[in-house]
């Protein structure tokens, strides 16, 4: 049975390149091919010269007055647009000769088909973020316009419906298709990122009106999630695998993941529940291994968070609920910071406060309300020790508010001639009379 199934692709494959090369063979189909090629390479030169030509600082872009969303416009429809001059020039010049320009004409209508897909794109980019676009362009605009064009193209060569029915083997009992499996992979990864593009546009739309955005979060991963389990199901069903071979195969998924990913459950209920109490939300501040980091995004299974050096972390979310977590913007961001400094023994300690609460005071950073204060802490050895207590709406912008506030006292207490006093030793050497 194996053999015969074998015998039978191979004899399609070999027909079907017999096929094609008898097209390809003739002269008319030749010279059509090689005009579509000559204004495609026409169309890539001109198409890189006009890029570089509208970059920032460039000549076009200075005459023009272009700026970079035109400049991203006109990079991504500069092609087709030259594309579709160029080959009706091409169709007019053929048809005068009376040369049959069938390829050409198909050759349009691709290139008018690239037209839409890059206007489509540039839209995107338009009225929705650069980054969020780019992933969705490359991730699931990309794969699905090839997709179309390369089964347009095979249409053209090959019998699609005798290249669906050929037959790669069983499982099961049952019959699975070169058709069946490629529709069901591609539709399967489409309708992934499908889900994942809509779940991000539903979120910016909700999110705009300042609704509770973990819950927001929460509900659409969870349709998302049993959205993409249906796709899997009827993918499977498509593949044209029967109920009872579908339970087989999730049966031993079920005891595959009994077994082997207890901790991915965990993080994924934890992930659920972190999205639903709020209790953590992308954008806050928290302190993790003795490291102020900034979330950056709440997923289901970990969270994502960035250092102050830009270094980014994935924490599974078990460790959120399983341990105490300082966050400093949870119910109110407003944090406390406190500088300590010591003074001389000769220096007058009123007016050491009076120009700490001056200087707290003029920097832009310090909230009014609750109001700086500055307290006495105690009489060390060698100085008089004070606290500056002052109060931020930032908890990122903490050290930097302390380098500034430490620059001004040292050099308010130069100005003043306040001594900040340091350790001193007296070192006694004692030598040996006998030597």
């Amino acid at each position: 049975m194996i053999d015969e199934i074998s015998d039978n692709n191979r004899q399609f494959f070999f027909d079907v390149f017999a096929k094609t090369f008898i097209f390809f063979e003739r002269p008319f189909v030749q010279s059509q091919v090689l005009s579509i090629v000559i204004v495609l390479a026409l169309v890539f030169g001109l198409s890189k010269l006009i890029q570089y030509l509208i970059k920032p600082g460039k000549f076009l872009s200075k005459l023009l007055k272009i700026n970079s969303k035109l400049a991203r416009i006109i990079k991504y429809l500069i092609s087709p647009i030259l594309g579709l001059i160029f080959i009706n020039i091409l169709t007019s010049f053929m048809s005068s000769r009376l040369v049959t320009i069938g390829l050409i004409r198909e050759a349009k209508v691709l290139i008018f088909l690239f037209l839409c897909y890059r206007l489509l794109i540039s839209l995107m980019y338009l009225f929705f973020p650069g980054k969020k676009t780019n992933y969705y362009h490359n991730r699931f605009f990309v794969p699905l316009f090839w997709s179309i064009i390369v089964i347009d193209i095979c249409n053209r060569f090959i019998d699609l419906n005798k290249l669906s029915s050929l037959i790669l083997g069983k499982i099961f009992d049952n019959t699975i298709t070169f058709g069946a499996l490629i529709e069901s992979l591609l539709t399967l990864y489409l309708w992934i990122y499908f889900l994942s593009g809509l779940q991000d546009l539903f979120y910016f739309i909700l999110t705009r009106n300042n609704n509770p955005k973990g819950i927001i979060i929460a509900s659409l991963m969870l349709i998302r999630y049993f959205l993409i389990g249906l796709g899997i199901l009827i993918s499977l069903t498509n593949l044209g695998l029967n109920s009872t071979t579908i339970a087989a195969i999730s049966g031993g998924l079920s005891i595959g993941v009994g077994f082997g990913s207890k901790e991915i459950i965990g993080n994924f209920i934890s992930g659920i529940v972190l999205l639903f109490e709020g209790a953590l939300k992308p954008g806050d501040i928290i302190n993790f291994d003795q490291e102020m980091t900034q979330v950056k995004k709440l997923g289901v299974r970990s969270t994502t968070v960035i250092t102050a050096n830009n270094v980014e972390k994935i924490i599974p979310n078990q460790t959120f609920l399983t341990s105490s977590v300082i966050t400093y913007t949870g119910s109110d961001p407003v944090i406390r910071l406190l500088l300590p400094i010591g003074v001389g023994y000769e220096s007058d300690p009123e007016k050491v406060i009076q120009i700490l609460l001056e200087i707290a005071q003029e920097n832009s950073q310090v909230l009014e309300q609750p109001q700086p204060s500055v307290f006495l802490i105690s009489f060390g050895e060698s100085s008089i020790n004070f606290e500056l207590a002052v109060w931020l709406d930032d908890p990122i912008i903490r050290k930097r508010v302390a380098s500034e506030l430490n620059i001004a006292i040292w050099q308010a207490f130069k100005h003043h001639d306040i001594q900040i006093p340091f350790p001193q030793r007296d070192i006694h050497i004692h030598t040996n009379n006998s030597l």
